[in-house]
């Protein structure tokens, strides 16, 4: 998870208790609650990417605890397979990378770290990470999409893609059609 655990209010900016010690001091408490209103649309955009800092590990080591993501409001359909996006998981805005997109209005979305992913509907997707910097200005900017995956990654990731399909559909696209009785 990236963000927040609820929606933030001008006491918490949506930085759980115990967690402000991560937030880098890059991005002041009322530049994540404005960000926060942008990506989830309860302001107009703004026309630059807004700017939160990662709070969890789930991106490691794509995109280390305490870098600061510079996020692009867009919508789902012009996110590509392999962009992080930040979508919106009940009243949090997460980062993860999107493994899965098509025709289909369900995507498959996994931080790097964690072992499974999860089918989300694509109406959740609100923007995309556009740069990860550290937060100490050093200029160590990257892009999350620049780092590798090896060959076993994507066997993982495509191995959990089809078994994170239901049962049913998997037996509808997979079956193997039956000759004449």
């Amino acid at each position: 998870m990236c963000h927040a655990n609820r929606a933030p209010s001008p006491g918490n900016h949506g930085v759980p208790p115990g967690r402000m010690s991560h937030v880098p001091e890059a991005v002041s408490k009322e530049q994540q609650f404005d960000a926060w209103l942008a990506l989830t649309r309860q302001v107009p955009p703004p026309a630059e990417p807004v700017r939160l800092p990662m709070l969890s590990g789930s991106m490691m080591p794509a995109i280390p605890v305490g870098h600061i993501l510079l996020i692009e409001l867009c919508s789902a359909d012009s996110c590509r397979v392999g962009d992080v996006v930040v979508y919106q998981d009940c009243e949090r805005l997460v980062a993860h990378r999107l493994l899965s997109a098509g025709l289909i209005p369900w995507w498959l979305e996994k931080g790097d770290a964690n072992p499974t992913g999860r089918w989300r509907h694509k109406s959740r997707i609100l923007g995309r990470v556009v740069t990860a910097a550290a937060p100490d200005d050093s200029g160590a900017a990257h892009s999350p999409t620049s780092v590798p995956v090896a060959a076993a990654s994507r066997r993982h990731h495509t191995r959990n893609l089809v078994l994170a399909v239901p049962r049913r559909v998997r037996d509808l696209l997979f079956r193997r059609r039956k000759g004449p009785a």
